[in-house]
């Protein structure tokens, strides 16, 4: 059920009793920031569920298209194994003295480089060749 932005305010101020201008503004704030939230919060883009990266043994970092995302899951297909998601931060304080170890890849992380691109970290960086979909 589509609502205009306007509609929505009106709505709003009407249910708290108060459609000042003033609370008009606050009322506008709030409205866009939970209209970001639940856009953050939602994979509201299309869904693109044949995506697959060919993982090469040894390798850890592998750079995302452009149009990528958020991913669904993320799954190595070669071995039948979902891999659980971490983030970047996690793996340096789990897993401190192996981060760049080889062996079955366990988990992933998706972060953004410092030139600005996305990116993949498999942990453990994979001992043989696999494909992964996400």
């Amino acid at each position: 059920m589509a609502r205009a932005f306007s509609t929505i305010i009106d709505n709003v101020g009407y249910e708290v009793q108060d459609s000042s201008s003033a609370f008009e503004a606050r009322i506008k704030i709030w409205i866009n920031r939970r209209y970001f939230q639940v856009w953050r919060e939602a994979n509201l883009q299309v869904l693109n569920a044949d995506y697959t990266i060919s993982v090469t043994s040894a390798a850890q970092d592998y750079e995302l298209p452009t149009d990528f995302w958020k991913e669904v899951n993320c799954v190595d297909t070669t071995n039948g194994i979902e891999l659980q998601k971490t983030d970047v931060q996690r793996l340096f304080t789990d897993y401190p003295g192996d981060v760049a170890d080889t062996g079955s890849v366990e988990r992933y992380a998706i972060y953004t480089s410092d030139d600005k691109k996305n990116y993949i970290k498999f942990h453990y960086a994979p001992s043989t060749s696999i494909t992964v979909a996400l």
